[in-house]
Formats: structure tokens, sequence, C-alpha cells
């Protein structure tokens, strides 16, 4: 994650606090046990918490995953052909994920 928000919420922290204090307190742990093993990590992290329940889920339909490869039709094109799998990766990470962008 780059840079997601750094607008201040009510409770005065911000996301990339809230990155830097998940940083600093994850252990060798496996992501779904730190996270579904211990409901205090969900409430010391809440938009983390919000984001892996978000992108650590099945589908319930192919709609969404219609929606990224659309998404990526429209990245890259002739015009764009020479842009590296990274950048492509990226901008497609940002157009899909624009609601959590300030």
């Amino acid at each position: 994650m780059r840079n997601i928000c750094v607008c201040a919420t009510s409770s005065g922290l911000t996301t990339v606090g809230e990155i830097d204090r998940h940083l600093s307190a994850t252990t060798d742990e496996s992501v779904m046990s730190f996270w579904e093993g211990n409901s205090k990590n969900a409430e010391q992290f809440p938009r983390l918490y919000w984001v892996h329940e978000k992108h650590h889920c099945i589908p319930a339909t192919s709609a969404a995953m219609g929606r990224v490869f659309s998404a990526a039709g429209y990245i890259v094109n002739a015009r764009r052909s020479s842009l590296s799998d990274s950048l492509i990766e990226d901008m497609l990470l940002a157009k899909c994920n624009a609601d959590l962008l300030p």
C-alpha cells in the first residue's frame, strides 16, 4: 500500500499512522491468523481490517473480475503497450480502489 490516505480522522489517527503501528506490531504469523485469531487486532486497526475483509473474500459472482479486466483494457492499449508490468498493476490497483483514495 502506498500512501492510501493521509487525512486525519475523527479519532485524530491517520491511515498512514495505522499502517505504521501495524507494521511495528506484526509478528511472523500468517495474515489470516493475525486477523481471525485475535479480535483485538481488528479493533486496533479498523481501516486495515476493513481492507483485509474486502480483499480476502471470495466474490459471489464474477462481475467484479469482469470489471477488473475491463479497467485493464482501458489502461493497456496500443499507445500504452510499452508500460511495465508493475506500472500496469499499480495503475489497475489505483483505478479499482479509487474509493479508498483521498
